[in-house]
């Protein structure tokens, strides 16, 4: 809580920070916006491989991968599920730490204490994709050993 606003505020009513008293018409807005929930549908896409159609006609809300750190460690655990995950899901997490932190000032904590949810939700999309591509290239064209 802060101190009341504007003149003549009565003790009683709700108090404000002193960054909504800076500015007393800034809109309040309170749940996700449209990019929060944007950022929820393609992690629930490329993340969980849910189809587009079936968000469509999804009878409750997602979780809120984008704002609510717990979900997004459900995210983070499927990417770490993937072939390769782990590998592209470190070095998705580390080019958003890059993106946030001074070069060379980057600890195993920072991913905790640093990236906010929506980054790493953009960091397990980016891993799941490159997952995706690497499952889906193909493979080296090797013959069948000789039978002995």
């Amino acid at each position: 809580m802060g101190t009341p606003c504007g003149e003549g505020a009565m003790a009683d009513l709700p108090t404000r920070t002193s960054l909504e008293c800076a500015r007393p018409d800034a809109p309040v807005q309170l749940g996700p916006n449209d990019a929060a929930l944007a950022l929820d549908r393609t992690v629930a896409e490329v993340v969980f491989g849910i189809p587009a159609e079936t968000l469509e006609s999804w009878p409750f809300e997602l979780p809120r991968f984008s704002t609510d750190r717990h979900a997004v460690g459900v995210a983070l655990a499927r990417v770490h599920t993937l072939l390769d995950g782990p590998t592209h899901l470190q070095r998705a997490l580390a080019d958003e730490l890059d993106q946030c932190l001074p070069p060379g000032d980057r600890s195993h904590f920072a991913v905790l204490t640093v990236l906010t949810a929506a980054a790493m939700c953009r960091a397990a999309i980016r891993a799941a994709r490159e997952c995706a591509a690497v499952s889906a290239a193909p493979g080296p064209n090797v013959p069948f050993p000789p039978s002995p």
